[in-house]
């Protein structure tokens, strides 16, 4: 967790080193948050494979694993996307090819399954959302 909090801390106070990472390079970075939250949530690493693949199975370990995922990068808070900050992050950190799509995709999900109380099950019904919007779509 204390890795976590450095390495979110450092691509905050550095964007500008950081804001023309390769996808690549993106993609080592959020290892660490991938590894934190399969462990957290429990989830079969073949289901997390599964979402850049647009498969999203209504499974709650997988559903856990996408909220964690959004809450370590502090764009969910207490279950509601933060878009805000999620747009500011993309305009930060993704390549300049992504991030139209993305801000896109946020904005036009950011109230998805606001009704939906259970936390996990809110964050996933936005990051299925991400998905169907974004062509460019990502996740760890």
């Amino acid at each position: 967790m204390k890795s976590i909090l450095i390495l979110t801390l450092l691509l905050s106070c550095f964007n500008g080193i950081y804001s023309n990472l390769t996808l690549d390079e993106l993609m080592d970075l959020m290892k660490a948050f991938r590894q934190q939250c399969e462990t957290k949530s429990n989830v079969d690493e073949e289901l997390v494979d599964g979402i850049n693949l647009g498969k999203f199975p209504k499974d709650p370990a997988l559903m856990c694993y996408t909220h964690c995922i959004l809450e370590s990068l502090n764009m969910i808070r207490k279950g509601k996307l933060k878009a805000d900050l999620a747009i500011k992050n993309v305009n930060t950190f993704l390549p300049a090819n992504m991030r139209e799509q993305w801000v896109r995709g946020i904005t036009a999900c950011k109230e998805i399954g606001d009704e939906i109380t259970e936390p996990c099950e809110r964050t996933f019904a936005k990051v299925e959302c991400f998905y169907s919007n974004n062509d460019h779509f990502l996740f760890p």
